[in-house]
């Protein structure tokens, strides 16, 4: 069983090389991009 905690930390998510990555976990497929993915702002940028 996981137990998750909350911890109040500032995570960035960026682009790099047409890929969303995450600062906390440096890497790409993680709770933080998923729900980056979800904000109209970010949807925006991955058109682009």
């Amino acid at each position: 069983m996981q137990i998750l905690t909350k911890i109040k930390k500032n995570v960035e998510v960026y682009l790099k090389e047409g890929k969303l990555h995450c600062s906390n976990d440096e890497g790409h497929d993680c709770i933080h991009i998923h729900f980056a993915l979800g904000l109209p702002e970010v949807g925006r940028l991955k058109k682009k």
